[in-house]
């Protein structure tokens, strides 16, 4: 009885999984905005728009561990501003087996005009061991949907109303519509009559379709596939232990896009540019992790060895061609030890590049397909840490376990890759030289047996110490002109000195059958500049968020029910920095009072 249900469920996810490849039936938005925020997004879309929050996507292989054995949920999730995720979940376990399917669709009407977005996304796993030593793992996802974006504001329209959308934005009907897939193949073994020799290998495929709608419409069709692998050697001098693994990658990624004239969103009919691109990487890297004491001193000594391959061609004009190679090796060191039982303590130091993505290297001049001037960023980091750990009897009925880390770290970095805007296009530069000095303190303590606070602060003094640019700036008539402008001293922007979060939550079973969360914290951002020149800044907020989760659990039933408050205080913040700008819309809101409520109902084999 029990495999028939366990095939059963291996045949409804089955179906899903087809209905998705085969095409889902696109569902119509609602006709308003956006994106559920966190705090602080300081990152930014695939294409170069603002991303405007956290997403709520589900799927990941992380959550095929919320249940032990075999299980299915249903997933219910509500938000202010039209936001819902609903879907299906489950797990099988067999023997040797391991099957993990998701699907989930997601709707956000938005808390700002033009940021409303739809997605399917849908995630299959299988994990197998042949045998104790092996393990295979086969995992595909794919994601379907489309996002509008707001843009960003200037200070004046921001204070008239935080949550508008950008005039341009408007105009032209910022938009992307995406359609993307992927394959992992792995497959790892232990070895030897020790089982001291590991080997891992692995590889991936994509597929990325975007009708990505900015001051142009561009579709742009992308492939990738990669190999890596890894070897590990575990040798034993006495009774000390050293570890050492050499590896390599290499990954290929072609792409073209086609660019058309934008009629508010509607694609022009004759083709105006067609690129063809091709970006290519392989390193390889060797680690080796030493024991000086035993279980006491460890000794970490790695580097790697980097090669990225970019080349572009206007295929409207063969003739013209760019092509651009980045190399360079990445050592690093470090010593970790225990001074004490209860006290670790970490000191190391690292020589890092980082190459320019593809879509960075994109030129402002239009004479360049790819910007010539733009030079990879190397940083060298120190840093040092500490960690207490405190852990007192079960029986204990106050404080009875705690920790506490703090990390400090001093980098210096040539070449930092600086993003600015202009007319809504991002672009890269470089800054000569910059200095990055940061604190990290990391704490939690269990008060009484259940009850828990928890804080997190960070300092950051980031400095650019050597840094000229030929800057893109809207003069007092309202025309774009470049100025020749020295940085040097300033603060980077979009990084605030301090910031803080602090969580108390309880979490209690009152009756066997029921599992009460009571969460509530407040996290604090101090202001952040927003250009280079340091001309401008946002203000400083914190926000108060709490939750209420039961889990009640009837035999093979389990029942989720949770309900929450985002920005209890209903603050008006700056989420998102549109850095550089030359026009001075710098600014994106956060979202405002945001009510959610969680219904998910599992059953357990």
């Amino acid at each position: 009885m029990l495999k028939q249900s366990r095939d059963r469920i291996c045949t409804i996810n089955l179906i899903f999984l087809f209905l998705l490849l085969t095409g889902l039936p696109a569902v119509s938005p609602c006709q308003e905005p956006a994106k559920e925020d966190s705090v602080p997004s300081l990152s930014k879309e695939e294409e170069g728009e603002e991303n405007e929050g956290e997403s709520l996507q589900s799927g990941s292989l992380e959550e095929m561990n919320e249940f032990m054995g075999t299980w299915i949920q249903q997933v219910n999730r509500f938000g202010s501003f039209g936001s819902r995720i609903n879907g299906l979940r489950s797990t099988v376990r067999t023997g040797n087996y391991t099957f993990f399917g998701s699907y989930l669709y997601t709707n956000r009407d938005g808390f700002r005009a033009h940021s409303a977005e739809y997605r399917h996304d849908a995630t299959v796993a299988l994990i197998t061991t042949p045998s104790g030593n092996s393990e295979v793992k086969i995992i595909g996802s794919f994601a379907a949907g489309k996002r509008w974006s707001p843009g960003s504001l200037t200070e004046s329209e921001f204070a008239s109303d935080p949550y508008q959308a950008d005039p341009r934005a408007l105009n032209r009907n910022y938009q992307t519509v995406f359609r993307d897939g992927r394959i992992d193949l792995g497959y790892g073994v232990r070895f030897g009559r020790k089982k001291n020799h590991r080997f891992r290998l692995s590889t991936f495929g994509t597929t990325d379709f975007f009708d990505i709608v900015s001051r142009e419409y561009r579709i742009v069709s992308r492939f990738g596939t990669g190999l890596s692998a890894d070897y590990t050697y575990t040798a034993h001098f006495g009774s000390l232990e050293n570890e050492l693994t050499a590896g390599g990658d290499v990954s290929i990624q072609p792409q073209r896009t086609e660019y058309y004239e934008n009629y508010s969103g509607q694609k022009g009919d004759m083709i105006e540019q067609l690129t063809s691109e091709q970006a290519s990487h392989c390193d390889a890297y060797l680690a080796d992790r030493l024991e000086i004491i035993p279980d006491r001193l460890i000794y970490n000594l790695n580097g790697r060895l980097d090669y990225v391959d970019y080349k572009l061609t206007e295929q409207t004009l063969p003739s013209r061609t760019d092509h651009r190679i980045f190399r360079a090796f990445s050592p690093g060191t470090s010593l970790e030890g225990y001074i004490l039982k209860w006290l670790r303590a970490d000191l190391g130091f690292i020589m890092e590049f980082e190459n320019p993505a593809d879509k960075e290297l994109e030129s402002p001049d239009p004479f360049y397909l790819f910007n010539p001037d733009l030079k990879g960023q190397y940083t060298n980091k120190v840093f040092a840490g500490i960690e207490a750990k405190m852990q007192r009897g079960d029986s204990s009925a106050v404080f009875r376990k705690g920790s506490l880390s703090v990390s400090l770290f001093q980098s210096r970095l040539k070449n930092e890759i600086v993003p600015f805007e202009v007319f809504g296009d991002i672009y890269y530069r470089n800054a000569a030289t910059s200095e990055r000095t940061g604190m990290t303190a990391k704490g939690s303590l269990e008060i009484l047996r259940g009850l828990v606070l928890s804080a997190l602060y960070t300092y950051s003094n980031y400095r650019y110490l050597s840094y000229t640019a030929l800057s893109i700036e809207e003069d007092s008539t309202g025309n774009f002109i470049q100025v020749d402008r020295d940085f040097s001293g300033n603060a980077e922007p979009r990084f605030p000195d301090h910031a803080y979060d602090v969580a108390i939550s309880y979490r209690i079973t009152p009756w066997k059958h029921l599992d009460i969360l009571a969460k509530a914290d407040c996290s604090g951002r101090n202001a952040m500049w927003v250009n280079d020149a340091n001309s401008g800044k946002t203000n400083s907020y914190y926000l108060m968020n709490f939750l209420l989760r039961f889990d009640l659990h009837f035999g093979h039933f389990n029942f989720q029910i949770a309900g929450g408050v985002k920005n209890i205080l209903d603050k008006v913040y700056t989420n998102y920095v549109n850095l550089n700008s030359a026009d001075k819309r710098f600014y994106s809101s956060g979202s405002p009072q945001d009510y959610q409520l969680m219904l998910n109902l599992a059953y357990l084999f």
